[in-house]
């Protein structure tokens, strides 16, 4: 909390003066696994804790050690997640995000929003099953919003479905972390946790394609495109792109 405060200079200002965002939330953690590590689980054998002065000091073992990280820590759950994390970043920045909405704009252009909505809905669904949900929903709630802005259809009526629609990660392990830590006992099998997981998924896409047509549409006022967002013309940036 005190790390950047806002209304004054937290410890981070001490740290680094020229405020470029290199000491984050992280690095408490940083600290307090390095002192688990530089802790001793004994009296230190050195000045006053010394037992014989006699004999040469001998060192201590730390509260944490690396043979117990390296045999306690669920490797997989991180290398899941942050592949996830990874390939959003790798999306976005090669600029595959864009090349994405324009062969979406291309492929729904002649169909109607609710279909438009139900192809978006369940193409991430699936989708997040091999991505983090944070990472997918990262990509396709701006896809969704460069769509409709392009169409002249409320923002909220695909990107509402983009926003719900990757937190409906059941079927694989790389879709989130829960799913990677019950896979990792064993108990559940692949092919388990994809049918049931599909199933859920179909219920979800349902339910959130009705919800978002019937009372969302009317409590959000979906009908008309809102004044004061200024127009996006996707197709002359995918016109030069192709």
């Amino acid at each position: 909390m005190w790390r950047d405060p806002g209304f004054c200079y937290g410890w981070g200002s001490l740290i680094d003066p020229s405020r470029r965002k290199l000491i984050s939330d992280t690095c408490a953690g940083i600290v307090v696994v390095f002192l688990f590590f530089a802790w001793p689980r004994e009296k230190p054998d050195m000045l006053c804790w010394r037992k014989d002065p006699t004999k040469p000091p001998t060192s201590r073992r730390g509260l944490l050690t690396w043979d117990i990280v390296h045999r306690k820590l669920p490797w997989t759950v991180i290398f899941l997640i942050g592949a996830g994390f990874a390939i959003s970043k790798a999306v976005q920045n090669s600029g595959v995000s864009q090349l994405v909405s324009c062969f979406v704009l291309d492929t729904m252009r002649n169909t109607s929003p609710i279909q438009m909505q139900t192809m978006l809905t369940t193409a991430i669904t699936f989708i997040t099953e091999m991505m983090s949900n944070s990472a997918t929903a990262s990509i396709f709630i701006p896809i969704s919003l460069s769509i409709a802005e392009t169409l002249r259809l409320h923002p909220l009526y695909l990107s509402i479905p983009a926003s719900i629609s990757p937190s409906f990660s059941f079927m694989f392990p790389p879709a989130t972390a829960p799913n990677a830590i019950v896979y990792e006992t064993g108990v559940l099998k692949m092919w388990e946790m994809a049918l049931t997981g599909f199933i859920l998924n179909i219920i979800c896409i349902i339910i959130t394609i009705f919800n978002t047509n019937t009372w969302a549409y009317w409590f959000f006022d979906m009908s008309h495109f809102p004044e004061g967002i200024p127009e996006r013309n996707l197709t002359s940036v995918c016109g030069a792109i192709a």
